[in-house]
């Protein structure tokens, strides 16, 4: 699994969840304080529950375009507001914090 997070204010939390894991910062001019991350597939569920209890989903490439990439019930794809309604309501139902 593999993710760009972009605020490095994430990496400690990250860290400390997933020692194992491999965390390398990739900054540049554009994106200042963006890293990614390498974990075993199998663990990808237990980090976006992290990732959502800790309130850094926002920053998450990979949960970004997961859910960009989710219908609503309609059918059609969700935007932005809906995407930002969604994560608050995931950050309730998981404790951000």
């Amino acid at each position: 699994m593999f993710d760009l997070v972009y605020d490095d204010g994430a990496m400690p939390d990250l860290r400390a969840a997933f020692p194992s894991g491999v965390f390398e910062d990739v900054s540049d001019p554009f994106h200042e304080g963006r890293f990614s991350v390498e974990l075993p597939d199998e663990i990808r569920d237990q980090y976006v529950k992290v990732m959502i209890r800790k309130g850094w989903a926002r920053v998450s490439l990979m949960i970004g375009i997961g859910m960009l990439n989710s219908r609503d019930s309609d059918g059609s794809i969700l935007n932005i507001k809906t995407l930002q309604r969604l994560i608050a309501e995931m950050e309730v139902e998981f404790g951000k914090g």
